[in-house]
């Protein structure tokens, strides 16, 4: 009994994360984020759950079109429209009254690139936007399983050469992508709120401004979910609307589903089976039971994490962190369970994130105590058609032959019929950079027109994996001039 007892004094109770003591604290930022080693900046914050900046994350990291055109609204619009343009959207309808303009449930659908055209229309006059670009729906699959990304966040992974995880958290499991767009002439705030899982933002154009408060003061800010179940060590926060959530966002009785679908597989006797299928319905019932109950709670007004408490006042009477102002390229770290408000300004404003499920171990390499996340995504990159190719890295196992086969192409259109001539120019070559880049034209063409089975499953999308890039662009022409010397030195 008192080793009993002594076991459940150790036992941490509520958030046991990084917390704001004083009345306003200043947040960690980190000046070259690459500069820490994924390991060190883990311990640092992950694990520590304490939020921080990256200033210049977008400039350090390579994020395909997002660190292309950091700062350049314009751009980033028109890359948007060429990948995704026809896409249906869903985005939040501003309320003209009250002090929270979004947030609120009013949405309706809408073509991607007729909301481009109304934001920078806006932005271009100094108005704010009536519309404003947010989590999307996700489809599932037969399972159950929701995709990682919705249109237009999808174009951004397939077409667009964000990676799949971002350099500073490699073990991490992703959770979902977004995007988020609008358009504003003063302040725009996003409502005070938390998110259910880790989230790293980076911000593409315009400004935000950002407030938080740690989990600890998940009760005095008065969340419209009402007083939360529990609060876990690592910040998740349960209300009860989701009651049968564990610290890493999984269902209660997700690992049971997971086991009975790996007996399923191997059961061969009729009573096993149906005894395997009776429990897994009575899962799907009490899962499909709290679905229900809260798509009719969220009908009905706010969502769960977002707090009644004023955030003036909030500001006012609660230790927080001190306001920072991300610029373009700057991304944040955000642990689930932070609560924040980001206030955007500056025109039209762009921002992409990431989000993780929360761990809930300090180890690097195993973040989670259980292994359903990792299980669940190594299935993914078999069955998800957006993680087949993603994370099947093409370039490694074709870009070396297809390098040397473009190289031939080139050589034959310059000099069909003498080998060792062209091998002088293209050893010039590889040492300029304007030849190499028209290489790397020849390419792309060659891969468009040539070998179209590298092209997305969607035949709408015909852009070939974001091969005019001007990041990938950089990317094969340094690998054109490597190979380029290589084959000549060979000829030679």
């Amino acid at each position: 009994m008192a080793s009993h007892l002594r076991r459940q004094r150790r036992r941490p109770r509520g958030y046991a994360g990084y917390r704001c003591r004083r009345g306003v604290e200043r947040i960690v930022e980190v000046a070259a984020p690459l500069a820490h080693s994924p390991r060190n900046f883990f311990a640092r914050f992950v694990a520590r759950r304490r939020p921080c900046v990256l200033r210049s994350f977008a400039y350090f990291a390579d994020l395909g079109i997002v660190s292309s055109h950091v700062g350049d609204p314009a751009g980033f619009c028109g890359a948007l429209r060429r990948i995704a343009g026809d896409a249906m959207v869903r985005v939040e309808v501003r309320c003209l009254q009250g002090p929270r303009p979004f947030g609120l449930g009013r949405e309706r659908r809408v073509r991607l690139k007729r909301f481009l055209d109304r934001a920078t229309r806006r932005a271009r006059r100094a108005e704010p936007c009536e519309w404003y670009l947010t989590t999307q729906d996700l489809d599932e699959d037969e399972e159950g399983r929701p995709s990682l990304a919705a249109m237009p966040s999808a174009a951004l992974l397939t077409h667009g050469g964000c990676p799949l995880r971002p350099p500073v958290l490699p073990t991490l499991i992703p959770a979902n992508f977004n995007l988020w767009i609008g358009a504003a002439a003063d302040l725009d705030s996003s409502g005070l709120h938390h998110d259910f899982h880790d989230n790293l933002l980076v911000l593409v154009c315009g400004a935000k401004r950002l407030r938080l408060w740690d989990p600890s003061r998940t009760r005095d800010l008065r969340p419209a979910g009402g007083a939360p179940r529990r609060v876990f060590p690592n910040g998740r926060i349960v209300y009860a609307s989701r009651p049968r959530v564990r610290q890493d966002g999984r269902d209660r009785d997700a690992d049971e589903a997971s086991r009975i679908a790996r007996c399923l597989d191997e059961a061969d006797d009729d009573d096993d089976i149906d005894r395997l299928l009776d429990r897994a319905l009575d899962i799907e019932t009490t899962t499909t039971t709290t679905k229900t109950k809260t798509s009719a709670r969220e009908r009905m007004g706010p969502p769960d994490n977002f707090a009644r408490l004023p955030t003036t006042t909030a500001a006012r009477t609660l230790p927080r962190l001190r306001a920072v102002d991300l610029r373009p390229g700057d991304a944040i770290f955000i642990p689930a369970g932070w609560w924040h408000d980001v206030q955007s300004r500056g025109g039209l404003h762009a921002a992409f994130n990431y989000w993780f499920h929360p761990p809930d171990t300090p180890s690097f390499s195993r973040p989670y105590a259980s292994n359903f996340w990792h299980a669940d995504f190594q299935t993914r990159l078999k069955d998800d058609p957006l993680l087949c190719y993603l994370v099947v890295d093409v370039y490694c196992i074709l870009l070396p032959l297809l390098l040397v086969v473009a190289v031939f192409v080139v050589l034959g259109h310059e000099a069909p019929g003498s080998w060792h001539g062209a091998v002088e120019e293209e050893k010039t070559a590889a040492r300029d950079p304007t030849n190499a880049t028209s290489i790397v034209g020849s390419f792309e063409q060659l891969l468009v027109v040539r070998i179209p089975f590298l092209g997305w499953r969607d035949a709408r999308h015909s852009s070939t994996l974001a091969l005019t890039s001007s990041t990938l662009k950089c990317r094969l022409a340094s690998s054109v001039r490597r190979w380029v010397v290589v084959v000549s030195n060979t000829g030679s």
